[in-house]
């Protein structure tokens, strides 16, 4: 076997194997492997690898894995650097670090013909019985790893082309059928091209249909391999918990600990159960707020060192319908890849906020779940600490975040902090008290200096319990196969209107509208308002919709096209009354009438025009979540700024001010999903920027932004604070397309300008050189507008190197 060096993050070197002294000290392997790199450091990278025949690791004594049948599925239990029970084939190695561990399992194809194969001995096997098997991944590109398993093969290939370096779950149930006692398992690496390897970590196999056992609880810390806390802001640690256990063996309560060194600062826990609908399905799933459950703090030794333990005790309460007793995400929702990509990862349900006292370091903590009957296995993570450069301030920028979960009571200095990042806009605060404590800390948030604070909301006519708000179908019936009516203003209209109104009078003063629904009504009001959009923007005489929708008419055409414009068209005029009678009720109150609405999911339409009554919406706010679908965006910064540029220039004149709403790396997303977790937050910002009439963002999902988001939105804020007005004034030139990966984007404000140059086409992160000619430029010299560096064009054409960072900002003209 392979022997390894952890000098470096995700770094494998080769070296001859050699006979070495057991030792079954955890310790004392480490100290082993210290020794043996700093002996053989020359022969760490000398090319000569033996390919072996198959290896097999002597006999060991039972290991126990609790209910996970595979042994050593860890990874970290080593004999003399290999991994105990575990055999091997071709050119495998131990890596490090793992999946949120110190060591995982590696394989590298040279080429097709070559096979590498880790397999070990599983025992106990039951026939006839359903088991799930649970592994994180990572592959080079266009590879494939095969799992062989009671006498299946299953065929695991799916990664995202940004994030080789990010790890991917897989789960599957599989039937024993004959099997039974002893059988083996085996991850054969097949393809691959490219230096990087095949890895493998947490290897879980359970008996029945449950992924974490049965009778057990687990909590998971919900952000990839590090933690970062950092002293200048106070820092979020996202956790998750799941737990399933049979009527009999249902505890009074379950613990969730945390273990934190004496070097961080503990300043509150947020808590929250995760609920679920329908209660057989998985439609939605959301967290509510627990504040019933109980925490406690506790200072303990640690190998001789001060620690603090974070005990959170949650009771086992049955709630309504709505509200699961247990909780986990089964086999085919866990690693959706689908939609939404695994949408079981931003179901946050513990979160503790911290902040470091010291200005660098890097310090382990551990985590787990307890209960009276046992425990999971102690979980360990490095905390690293960060510092967070301020952004400055913005004077016209509209940069808004949501906060993380239940922020607004448990982050003492909220408002500092999304200062400090450069953010003027906060949304979403999760408050207790209701509107009189949402009024207060607006009240003193606006006096710090933030200057937005946002509500999601809809229209008002849109899910109410009221069957003349349901549309009219073609036979006069209020059946609502179209939708809802955008002409209702009944009872249901006024309720949610009051609703609203309470927010404003509250504080708060952006509305955010969620997702706009068709609208096709063929009720009287509404025909009549379709004869007033004919008039209004086309030459052709009315014609009842309820005449040329009718299946089977042959007349003109346009009229079904201008019928759909009509929904959106219908969509603004509603949004227009409704900011009326907002504003007039502020004023009667005698309370400031300056109100925004945002409208994030726009209708289809064909004819621009269709956006002409959209003039009530402040803002075109449109959802741009990179991680959504790998059929829309797929995790590329690239494409979201392709698609903002698009549709602005789709709205012509209509345009609206756009201030997007992005989303953070995970999100409701998969690990997998992102280029970077945290860098990508950078390249969308600044891709966004670049697009026509930008004017600032939305970050949804904040419960899912975590410190190292933050440090990445400060560094993008920053960008625009210093360019602010090329940004909001500069005329966004058609963008260069190199390839669908990498581009060039140029904002220029007289003979002052910015250039955006991108190029996420490696794998990894490769050296790459962009290059590129433009008129608008004049060749005039860029300079990188972080690391001050000149480029200067060869014959007009700019060459410009990417490296770890593959976005660069470069500008000209301005100081």
């Amino acid at each position: 076997m392979e022997r390894y060096s952890c000098d470096e993050p995700d770094k494998v070197s080769a070296i001859k194997s050699s006979p070495t002294s057991p030792n079954n000290s955890h310790r004392g392997v480490r100290h082993y492997l210290l020794f043996i790199c700093l002996i053989f450091t020359l022969l760490l990278f000398s090319p000569n690898c033996t390919i072996k025949q198959f290896v097999l690791q002597k006999e060991h004594g039972a290991i126990d894995g609790g209910q996970n049948l595979v042994p050593n599925g860890d990874i970290e239990i080593l004999e003399n650097g290999e991994p105990v029970r575990w055999n091997y084939r071709g050119r495998c190695a131990v890596g490090c670090p793992g999946f949120q561990s110190d060591y995982a399992l590696t394989m590298e194809v040279s080429g097709q013909d070559q096979a590498a194969q880790w397999e070990t001995q599983l025992s106990s096997i039951k026939p006839h019985t359903k088991y799930v098997i649970c592994f994180w991944y990572r592959l080079p590109q266009k590879g494939r790893i095969e799992v062989i398993l009671f006498g299946k093969t299953l065929s695991v290939d799916q990664m995202f082309r940004y994030n080789p370096m990010h790890w991917c779950r897989y789960s599957a149930i599989l039937d024993s059928e004959e099997m039974e006692g002893n059988c083996k398992i085996s991850f054969l690496a097949k393809g691959g091209i490219g230096p990087f390897k095949f890895w493998i970590d947490r290897i879980e196999l359970y008996e029945g249909e449950s992924p974490i056992g049965q009778n057990c609880a687990r909590l998971q810390y919900q952000y990839y391999n590090t933690a970062y806390v950092s002293p200048d802001i106070i820092s979020p640690l996202p956790f998750a918990f799941e737990w399933t256990f049979d009527n009999g063996h249902r505890p009074q309560e379950i613990q969730y600990i945390v273990e934190l060194p004496d070097e961080v600062e503990f300043i509150s826990c947020a808590l929250g159960r995760i609920c679920k609908w329908p209660p057989d399905g998985w439609s939605i799933t959301w967290t509510r707020r627990d504040d019933t459950s109980k925490v406690e703090i506790e200072k303990i030794l640690m190998e001789g060192r001060p620690y603090f333990r974070v005990l959170a005790r949650v009771a086992s309460i049955l709630g309504d319908e709505k509200q699961l007793t247990d909780y986990v995400v089964p086999v085919g929702v866990r690693d959706h890849w689908k939609g939404s990509l695994g949408r079981y990862s931003g179901m946050i349900s513990m979160c503790l906020y911290v902040r470091s006292k010291v200005s660098s370091g890097s310090f382990p903590f551990y985590y787990y779940a307890k209960w009276d009957r046992g425990q999971q296995p102690r979980k360990r993570l490095n905390l690293e600490v960060i510092t967070i450069p301020e952004a400055g301030s913005s004077k016209n920028l509209v940069l808004i975040s949501e906060v993380q979960m239940q922020a607004g009571d448990k982050n003492p200095q909220l408002a500092e902090d999304f200062l400090r990042i450069g953010l003027n806009g906060i949304g979403h605060m999760d408050l207790r008290g209701g509107d009189s404590a949402l009024r207060n800390k607006i009240g003193k948030f606006r006096q710090m200096g933030l200057r937005y604070f946002t509500s999601w909301v809809n229209i008002a006519s849109y899910n109410v319990d009221d069957k003349d708000a349901k549309a009219m179908d073609l036979n006069g019936q209020r059946t609502g196969k179209g939708g809802w009516c955008l002409s209702y203003r009944g009872p249901g209209w006024v309720k949610n209107m009051n609703q609203y109104k309470k927010r404003l009078e509250s504080g708060v003063n952006f509305l955010a509208f969620d997702d706009a629904k068709p609208s096709t009504c063929y009720c009287d009001q509404c025909k009549r308002l379709f004869a007033q959009f004919l008039r209004i923007n086309t030459d052709l005489p009315y014609i009842d919709p309820s005449l040329f929708m009718k299946e089977g008419w042959n007349g003109d055409q346009r009229y079904k096209i201008l019928w759909k414009d009509f929904s959106l068209w219908h969509y603004g005029r509603t949004a227009q009354a409704m900011k009326h009678e907002l504003v007039q009720s502020l004023r009667y109150r005698g309370l400031n009438g300056r109100i925004y609405f945002g409208i994030s999911s726009w209708l289809p339409f064909t004819h621009p025009f269709a956006a002409k009554s959209l003039t009530a919406f402040d803002f075109d706010i449109r959802q741009t979540y990179m991680n959504w679908a790998s059929s829309s965006f797929g995790g590329s910064p690239k494409k979201v700024g392709d698609y903002l540029y698009q549709s602005q220039e789709a709205l012509g004149i209509y345009a609206r001010a756009l201030a997007a709403t992005l989303s953070p790396g995970l999100t409701y997303m998969h690990p997998a999903c992102a280029l970077d977790p945290y860098s990508q937050m950078k390249y969308q910002i600044l891709e966004a920027m670049m697009a026509p009439h930008f004017a600032g963002y939305l970050m949804y999902a904040g419960k899912d932004i975590d410190l190292g988001d933050m440090k990445y939105m400060a560094e993008a804020n920053a960008l625009m604070v210093r360019f602010e007005e090329i940004v909001l004034k500069g005329k966004a030139i058609k963008p260069i397309e190199i390839n669908q990966w990498s581009g060039v984007r140029i904002k220029k404000l007289g003979s002052k300008g910015l250039v955006l140059v991108s190029d996420y086409s490696t794998y990894e992160p490769i050296d790459t050189i962009v290059r590129f000619s433009s008129n608008d430029l004049d060749e005039q010299t860029l300079i990188d507008a972080e690391s001050g560096e000149k480029i200067i064009p060869i014959s007009g054409i700019y060459h410009v190197k990417i490296k770890a960072e593959r976005a660069r900002l470069l500008y000209f003209g301005a100081d």
